[in-house]
């Protein structure tokens, strides 16, 4: 399965808003097929940037899908997997997304704005 997510420049997952890459990767043969500088740090501009790179997932690191987020990955009909921050792209084991992750998303958004993030 090909999954579209982001990280920091060593391949670490990264909150959508705080990546520097767009990463494709090959969860089967455990390497990354394509790497994008990713330059907006909206949620949901990252979330609309991977679709267009045509995955068959979206593995947002937690706190990274907020309810508009979710919504547009939901209409694109990829599967939505989450995993944590900091984690290594060849050392995930992601998991479906729930709608507790899309809460503490959008929380964890709304705070970001508040101070300034």
């Amino acid at each position: 399965m090909i999954i579209c997510t982001t990280t920091d420049d060593r391949y670490r997952l990264q909150i959508f808003p705080k990546a520097e890459l767009l990463v494709l990767y090959d969860d089967k043969k455990k390497e990354i097929v394509r790497t994008v500088k990713n330059t907006e740090h909206s949620r949901p501009k990252v979330t609309k940037k991977c679709i267009e790179l045509k995955p068959e997932a979206i593995l947002a690191p937690r706190g990274s899908l907020c309810y508009p987020s979710y919504v547009i990955a939901k209409k694109s009909g990829v599967r939505i997997l989450i995993d944590y921050p900091n984690k290594l792209v060849n050392e995930i084991s992601p998991w479906d997304v729930s709608m507790g992750e899309v809460v503490y998303s959008s929380i964890l958004a709304i705070y970001q704005r508040i101070i300034g993030f």
